[in-house]
């Protein structure tokens, strides 16, 4: 008789192992018998092991920048302390990468299972660390305390807050995977949780439950497809149309590796009584297989793939890169998973499918107009994101320079090769015929304007901000009739923040736009400078783009 087997990933193993201490400590806080101090020492402690089991030794290259990490954000001024924690983290993991380069290529040496652990841990770090540099930045997160000369941590004792940014860099529910939570959301169900709450214990032994569940079923088939499937990974003695079977049987192979992987990430996260709110109310999911394995846009599997990094990269280079924020959020995404060739190759040939797919279906999208043709359209698109797909990791994946040159040579390429010379044609019809865009516009209020200021909405989709003051200023942002572009936005509130001694409001609006010859950065320009005349209002921050990230 035939047994299926299921071998599991050593990371797999340990996160398996971690379940029992995130369950008791969920129902130490639930039913109160664990003080806010020991469940930060919990966690801590909790990391700590769980790091030098799964990384031996090599957990102190972990724990040194954890620790600097945590020096830089107590000294280092709000003003700066973003990019000194982004220079230093990425500088950090830059090195252990080119380490780990040199023992592979240079000494021949094999990379071994604890080493691969360290790097994808200090890979999780520099998001925490970064995302919360960000917050202090932008005074989410408080650390100036009034009449002191030193900077202090929520006016509280300072060794307290060591102790919750040291427990938030390493505890271990998300040491090894799971979603990206930031340190207020983290802080907050550390101090906040709740009390003797059987509802609340029952719900996270049923996600554990659950997510480890599948996690199983996914091991299991993706056993069962191991052993049905000819994997012949080796691309250069594949021919013609069995080099594209090979392509998408392998990445269906490492597709599944990635979702029961991210099952069991978030299952522990949540048994630890963890989790992410994505807006009031809904939790936060890190993975969604429908929407990735059903889509037939680039774009929207790039944002669905990895959700909580996405967000992460959207936040620290898309949303602050004015020139091809697309290619540069890629261009860093290679950076950060290690600048093998096959990495820099795939991250890069990803930002240039995103930006062909954008167009094409801003184009065809306004051609179709039947429903069967839409369908077909569907089905065609979705096969060919799904082939690109398997194109771009297998690049990623195999890493090598052979590896990219084997695709490259066979029929797979085809693929990718189709929607680059469908983005040259778009591009050279850019200024001749309409097209369609987004642009993101910051306006900061003064003092003398935050009282009664709320964006009031008119007809055909304009939108102002209307103060309550005697002079009634307000700004319309109607974008119909300025040069060559017509549409419509939104704002969207940030909330009443202290800076610098005065009070300012942000108001964030997006537009979507149609533009007849001119760029749209032109339009930026005429915006900003419109604005930023009528008094009171300055423009912080405005870029446009195409697609998206």
């Amino acid at each position: 008789m035939d047994y299926i087997q299921v071998t599991f990933h050593p990371v797999a193993l340990y996160q398996l192992a971690a379940f029992p201490c995130a369950l008791l400590y969920c129902y130490l806080c639930s039913f109160g018998h664990l003080p806010i101090t020991l469940r930060y020492i919990y966690l801590l402690v909790g990391g700590v092991i769980l790091a030098c089991i799964s990384m031996g030794s090599y957990s102190v290259l972990l724990f040194i920048p954890a620790l600097g990490s945590t020096v830089l954000l107590y000294t280092v001024s709000y003003h700066s302390v973003h990019w000194w924690a982004f220079l230093l983290q990425m500088a950090w993991l830059t090195g252990c990468h080119l380490w780990l380069m040199y023992k592979q290529y240079f000494l021949q040496e094999i990379m071994t299972i604890k080493l691969s652990i360290m790097i994808s841990s200090l890979m999780l770090l520099t998001q925490k660390v970064t995302s919360l540099a960000l917050d202090i930045h932008e005074r989410k997160v408080t650390v100036i305390a009034e009449g002191c000369i030193k900077e202090k941590w929520f006016h509280v004792q300072p060794v307290h807050n060591i102790l919750s940014l040291l427990s938030y860099f390493i505890f271990f529910p998300a040491l090894l995977g799971g979603p990206l939570c930031s340190f207020v959301e983290f802080r907050q169900q550390v101090n906040y949780a709740q009390q003797v709450n059987y509802a609340h214990v029952c719900t996270n032994l049923w996600t554990a439950t659950r997510g480890c569940t599948l996690f199983l079923l996914f091991q299991m088939l993706r056993g069962v497809l191991s052993e049905k499937i000819s994997l012949q990974c080796n691309l250069v003695d594949c021919r013609q149309l069995n080099c594209v079977y090979v392509m998408w049987t392998t990445a269906l192979l490492f597709k599944l590796s990635y979702y029961s992987h991210w099952l069991l990430d978030e299952a522990l996260f949540h048994a630890a009584g963890f989790s992410v709110e994505m807006n009031a109310h809904i939790k936060f999911s890190d993975i969604n297989i429908y929407t990735l394995e059903t889509t037939n846009k680039i774009s929207m599997f790039a944002r669905t793939w990895n959700k909580s990094t996405a967000k992460w990269l959207r936040r620290l280079v898309f949303q602050n890169c004015r020139k091809n924020p697309v290619l540069t959020t890629f261009a860093f995404s290679a950076w950060w998973h290690g600048l093998y060739p096959g990495q820099i190759f795939g991250f890069l040939c990803w930002a240039l499918m995103v930006e062909a797919d954008y167009r094409i279906h801003m184009n065809v999208d306004t051609i179709l107009k039947s429903w069967y043709i839409r369908f077909i359209y569907k089905a065609i698109t979705w096969l060919q994101t799904q082939l690109i797909i398997a194109f771009i990791m297998l690049a990623i994946e195999m890493r090598s320079l052979s590896m990219v040159f084997a695709l490259c040579c066979s029929y797979n390429s085809l693929f990718p090769l189709l929607y680059c010379i469908s983005l040259i044609f778009l591009i050279k019809e850019k200024f001749s015929s309409p097209s369609r865009g987004l642009i993101d516009t910051t306006i900061e209020l003064g003092q003398e304007h935050v009282q009664g200021c709320r964006p009031v909405r008119g007809h055909f989709g304009d939108t102002r901000i209307d103060c309550n003051r005697a002079d009634r200023n307000s700004v319309g942002t109607g974008v119909t009739g300025y040069g060559g572009f017509s549409g419509s936005g939104t704002f969207r509130s940030d909330g009443s923040r202290t800076a610098g001694g005065g009070e300012h409001r942000r108001w964030s609006v997006r537009f979507n736009i149609l533009s007849r010859g001119l760029s749209s950065t032109k339009y930026v320009e005429g915006l900003s400078g419109s604005l930023e005349t009528m008094g009171g209002f300055s423009v912080i921050r405005s870029r446009s783009f195409l697609g998206g990230f």
